[in-house]
């Protein structure tokens, strides 16, 4: 995980934290080596964390395919996915599945890179532009991208995406953090 992105997240629970429900669930959660202090379990030590990956190791509470979750129909309240996007072989089921298991009034966070160096965790695919986020997410979501970069090649990229509304606190709130909002 890049650290301004894990700010970025730490701000979003510090000025909209009624996003964010009871219980976390993180896929991608797998702690690489010397990025225990960029856990996103840090950020929500007063919340039940259910942290996922393809494989076990530190920070995995459970073993899941993205692609192909176990969990129900919308079962989930809170779904992060950070850094990760990039690792899946194929993003149409993995956006298929967290539209599937997102409860009715919950929120889903995807960021992803797409100016950044190839770093195989255990191998990197994808590169996504707003333009591409906006295009894999059926249900009501916001797509910002900026960081680190010209704005017409940023290096992150992301979607909330909700079941009901978005909050105009959140989008507020993003745009504070100096990103921008695909079609404004």
């Amino acid at each position: 995980m890049r650290g301004y992105v894990y700010n970025f997240i730490k701000s979003v629970k510090q000025d909209v934290p009624e996003i964010f429900s009871d219980t976390i669930h993180e896929f991608g959660s797998y702690i690489v080596e010397d990025q225990h202090n960029l856990a996103l379990r840090n950020l929500f030590a007063d919340k039940s964390y259910i942290g996922c990956d393809m494989r076990d190791g530190p920070g995995v509470d459970r073993v899941e395919d993205v692609m192909n979750l176990s969990f129900g129909d919308g079962s989930i309240d809170t779904l992060l996915t950070v850094d990760t996007f990039e690792h899946v072989e194929n993003p149409f089921k993995m956006m298929a599945e967290i539209e599937r298991t997102l409860s009715d009034s919950g929120t889903a966070m995807v960021i992803t890179v797409m100016n950044f160096r190839i770093h195989a965790y255990p191998d990197d695919y994808w590169r996504p532009t707003p333009s591409a986020l906006n295009m894999l997410t059926n249900i009501n979501s916001v797509v910002f991208y900026g960081d680190n970069g010209p704005i017409d090649h940023p290096e992150t990229v992301g979607v909330f995406m909700s079941k009901s509304e978005i909050p105009t606190k959140l989008i507020d709130h993003i745009k504070s953090k100096g990103y921008k909002i695909y079609g404004e």
